[in-house]
């Protein structure tokens, strides 16, 4: 599960010019949210609902076997009730041009 929420906040942080971009916006401290990259820290409950607020997921959802949150970003199928509104335009602007440009590791 880890490896997979891992996975998948690289994913979310590909729609975003840079890491410190999705830093300032969160607000998060840049060297604690990349320790939550690298796999080092899982976040603590407030950081997580934060970041999952941020992105428009649930936790449940960041959760998910990456290869199904992939497809559920990349079709948009994220909740627009709760869907971050700069994420959902990154995410259709890719999807239309087919400009992926995922940064997540295997």
């Amino acid at each position: 599960m880890h490896d997979e929420f891992v996975a998948n906040l690289r994913l979310l942080c590909s729609y975003y010019p840079s890491i410190a971009d999705v830093c300032l916006r969160l607000p998060i401290n840049r060297a604690q949210f990349n320790r939550h990259l690298s796999g080092r820290y899982y976040p603590s409950h407030a950081a997580l609902q934060r970041i999952c607020h941020f992105f428009g997921v649930t936790p449940d959802d960041i959760a998910l076997p990456h290869h199904d949150f992939r497809a559920l970003v990349q079709t948009g199928q994220l909740n627009a009730d709760t869907a971050s509104t700069s994420l959902l335009a990154a995410v259709n602007n890719d999807v239309s041009s087919g400009d992926y440009h995922f940064r997540a590791r295997h």
